[in-house]
């Protein structure tokens, strides 16, 4: 006799059981979908158990026809039995898709310092080559954090982040679990976004000389300015959104990485090309080098009041050290204070890791230096006290990161 893989129970009391509890709020663990499903009707029921009572109380068999006169094609019956799971089913087979293994948060905000080597790069052999400062905060409003400064990076200092890419074919069952799957992705995982340049072309650099350069923000590539908000950005730019979710998908981010490669302190007018006469070619090149500086920094001008719900910010600061920083003057000290700042008005994160910010030079040393000088004093040796700066972002327990090198591929003294 035909029996049924889904106990007969799932169809009954117990799954009524568990559709009440959803909808009175009970049991709302960490495991249970991000929404609510429907109500499953009697006929979604029929679909999940193919014996089912009759009005006379007979069990009737209702297994599909067979052949040409099947009611139903193999890719429906199969969307609809993916629509009639039950959400504790439903959420465990998307857990299965998102699950992935942690990566190393430096891995991701500035791969191209091949801080966690898989082999040994060109610098490492150097001594205190790297540094890595991490300040704990403290718990309780008495409480001093800690403070470590290592010159190396071994297997047990990971600092481990989820990490996955969507996939394409667990979005496309239909359209509750597409809905599920994706919005549970966005805010279980890292998502990187990298600064870059997707095209520029010569009608836009032209409008230059009759409109504002900043509006051009050339480093902010096709996915950064759809997905991520800045407060420096117009405020009618429509942002992507997730399937039918009404809200954008920045509000489910909670773990972002933002590198900025190394390549792009490279990038100036002359590498583009520009032709024209010699009086337009100059002010557009000059318009366009004035652009590139300004969007050096973007990632510094994200939104946070319209990401509160961010957890870990990994952010590539190196460019505030570099050498074209200091010749060209983009970006001061007091932006990155004023930035920090409007962090800790909205951010309470778990882990903050900025990188580049004390590099090419550690005028700063943190031998001898105690958590309790990092937590009351504004300045440490002549330079800015980073890790108070941006302790107001972070929450008790939280983490600051700061990472830096001397010497990398690009800057060699």
């Amino acid at each position: 006799m035909y029996q049924s893989a889904v106990p007969r129970e799932i169809a009954g009391e117990r799954l009524f059981s568990t559709l009440e509890q959803h909808r009175h709020g009970e049991g709302q663990e960490e495991d249970v979908p991000l929404r609510s499903p429907r109500a499953l009707s009697k006929g979604s029921l029929n679909n999940i158990h193919s014996g089912v009572a009759n009005s006379s109380g007979e069990i009737e068999n209702k297994r599909p026809a067979t052949g040409a006169n099947r009611p139903n094609s193999l890719k429906k019956r199969k969307t609809e039995s993916a629509t009639c799971l039950p959400p504790e089913l439903m959420t465990m087979v998307i857990k299965g898709f998102v699950k992935a293994e942690p990566r190393c948060a430096l891995d991701l905000v500035v791969p191209d310092w091949n801080i966690c080597p898989r082999e040994a790069p060109e610098f490492e052999g150097l001594p205190r080559n790297t540094r890595i400062v991490t300040y704990i905060r403290g718990i309780g409003f008495l409480q001093v954090g800690s403070l470590s400064c290592k010159f190396d990076h071994g297997d047990k200092d990971h600092i481990l982040t989820p990490m996955a890419r969507l996939n394409a074919n667990a979005a496309a069952v239909n359209k509750n679990f597409s809905l599920e799957y994706t919005t549970r992705s966005y805010r279980t995982h890292t998502h990187v976004f990298t600064l870059g340049i997707d095209h520029l072309p010569g009608a836009a650099v032209e409008e230059l000389l009759g409109n504002d350069w900043r509006d051009l923000m050339p480093l902010r590539s096709e996915r950064v300015k759809t997905i991520l908000p800045f407060d420096d950005e117009p405020n009618n730019i429509i942002k992507m959104r997730s399937s039918q979710v009404p809200a954008p998908i920045y509000e489910d981010l909670r773990h972002i990485a933002v590198h900025s490669p190394l390549k792009l302190m490279e990038e100036n007018a002359h590498t583009f090309g520009i032709v024209g006469d010699i009086d337009k070619r100059d002010k557009m090149e000059e318009a366009l080098n004035n652009a590139l500086d300004l969007d050096r920094s973007a990632h510094l001008w994200l939104s946070w009041s319209r990401m509160q719900n961010l957890e870990s910010v990994f952010l590539d600061l190196r460019f505030y050290s570099h050498n074209l920083n200091t010749e060209r003057r983009c970006l001061s000290k007091s932006q990155i204070i004023e930035r920090a700042e409007e962090m800790g008005h909205h951010l309470q994160l778990r882990v903050l890791v900025l990188a580049g910010l004390q590099s090419y030079n550690f005028h700063v040393e943190y031998d001898g230096i105690m958590a309790h000088h990092i937590e009351e004093q504004d300045i440490i040796h002549d330079e800015p006290n980073w890790i108070k700066i941006f302790r107001p972002a972070i929450q008790e327990g939280g983490k600051i990161i700061l990472v830096d090198k001397i010497i990398d591929n690009l800057f060699k003294p």
